[in-house]
């Protein structure tokens, strides 16, 4: 059993010029369609270059356990979650476990989503390719952006998104990790109920492609990835989409993610998290600092707080 307890500020700084959407000149568009199509399928082939070098038959193990849940804007829900973990050489046990997991779900509304996250880890964790693959078709509310909605007016949307997001981290120092990341997702609006509660002409409101590269910096001096009893995580990244990347949106992210773990019993550990995130330029919607869902805040509907910046700090 976890205790968990939250501290929250979110803050907007000077809203920034809207990228200008007039016609891209024809050697652009040929770039946009290289980065959003073809750039991720270099990713994708880099990573598959690493797994076939790996021996990751040794010994795998496989866990699979069923999902329900019930929601007023879904329904009942019902889904698979599973995972294989295994090691990616039999030689190596320095690195932590690889990791391919599975997640299905559908609900009463026909909906459905599915998710495929994955860490591989090679060579003494000397390098490391991370990421996910996610599809949604599923109804979400939308409360705003910013404060002052304490009544919790909302708007019912219903979006259609596909998401690809992978790292490669290599490792230069003892717990000291460089390297880059591509952030893909395409969401396509099908319905939007508005609500004169709430502004209807914010960025992002037809959907649209965010698309671009980041640089990542990490230290990680936690002694189990996936359960830490102890040790420190620090991870800085910087995340750039604009026209060129294939995007239909110009912002910049800067984003701090620092964990910390510490035991105090046997059987207690304490966990404590400090993250900003902060966004500048033509920012969409689903792209903004967002509270809730399992990771930042929980016991938050997800995206019942966004801004273009949030500073949160948790501990359990």
């Amino acid at each position: 059993m976890g205790i968990q307890t939250n501290f929250i500020y979110c803050f907007s700084l000077r809203q920034c010029s809207p990228f200008l959407r007039g016609k891209v000149g024809w050697k652009v568009s040929i770039l946009k369609y290289f980065f959003h199509l073809r750039g991720i399928s270099i990713i994708l082939f880099i990573s598959l270059l690493f797994a076939i070098d790996a021996d990751a038959q040794h010994e795998p193990s496989f866990v699979a356990y069923p999902l329900g849940y019930y929601s007023p804007e879904t329904r009942m829900a019902f889904g698979l979650a599973g995972a294989v973990n295994f090691r990616m050489n039999k030689t190596d046990s320095i690195a932590p476990v690889s990791q391919i997991a599975l997640g299905l779900g559908v609900t009463q509304n026909r909906q459905a989503s599915i998710a495929l996250p994955y860490a591989l880890y090679f060579k003494n964790r000397k390098h490391s390719v991370t990421g996910e693959f996610s599809y949604n078709d599923f109804s979400y509310y939308f409360y705003g952006i910013g404060g002052g909605n304490d009544r919790g007016e909302k708007a019912l949307y219903e979006l259609q998104f596909l998401l690809l997001r992978s790292n490669y981290l290599y490792q230069f120092k003892s717990h000291f990790f460089c390297g880059a990341r591509w952030w893909y997702q395409n969401d396509h609006i099908q319905s939007f109920k508005d609500n004169t509660a709430l502004p209807n002409d914010f960025s992002g409101r037809e959907g649209g492609i965010s698309s671009g590269p980041g640089l990542v910096m990490l230290y990680d001096s936690r002694d189990n990835i996936y359960y830490p009893r102890k040790g420190t995580m620090i991870e800085l990244v910087y995340h750039n989409q604009q026209a060129i990347w294939g995007s239909d949106f110009r912002f910049n992210r800067y984003r701090m993610d620092i964990r910390r773990f510490r035991t105090v019993a046997q059987n207690w550990v304490i966990g404590s998290n400090l993250f900003c995130d902060v966004t500048a330029g033509d920012v969409p919607f689903g792209q903004l600092a967002a509270l809730g869902s399992g990771n930042r805040g929980r016991g938050y509907y997800q995206g019942r707080y966004r801004d273009k910046n949030i500073l949160l700090f948790q501990c359990e």
